[in-house]
């Protein structure tokens, strides 16, 4: 079971500056590995294969959940910039910005990367004219849904 959440952006940009960059196409392979690398092991882990996970960043970069908004999709990269440590995909899903894809590499979960994506997302998002952002999180990720209540998502009925 799912929980759709909604936040009401700020007026104005209140983001930080972070080493975060934009999400590119030339991305994608190391998407794939940190998305196949961070969801194992917990609740949305369905037992999926790398090549499973690069054909979800494929359709997510083709559109599957709307277009791509890459200007507000980053990522963080290590510092030899061989491996994601955490990346935010922001999609527009029915005219309406969806945070579709949040993600930290397992090596450095609850270090505060995901926090800091979603508010530079928030802040780009902001920036591009939008005020509300959506996601969907799964009800038992408690870990997802303390960080989402914290940045003032609230719960939505579908």
């Amino acid at each position: 079971m799912r929980k759709k959440m909604i936040l009401s952006l700020p007026s104005s940009d209140q983001g930080e500056k972070t080493t975060a960059e934009s999400v590119t196409s030339s991305h994608q392979a190391k998407l794939a590995r940190l998305m196949w690398a961070a969801y194992q092991g917990t609740v949305d882990y369905d037992g999926e294969t790398l090549e499973e996970a690069t054909k979800e960043i494929e359709h997510t970069f083709e559109g599957g959940y709307g277009a791509l908004l890459s200007d507000c999709s980053f990522v963080i990269s290590d510092e030899s910039d061989q491996l994601l440590i955490s990346a935010i995909l922001i999609t527009l899903y029915q005219d309406a910005p969806l945070l579709a894809f949040s993600m930290t590499h397992p090596d450095y979960k609850r270090q505060g990367y995901g926090r800091i994506l979603v508010r530079e997302a928030m802040a780009a998002l902001t920036e591009a004219g939008y005020s509300e952002v959506y996601l969907s999180v799964n009800c038992a990720n408690e870990p997802a849904l303390g960080l989402y209540h914290s940045l003032g998502f609230r719960e939505v009925e579908e």
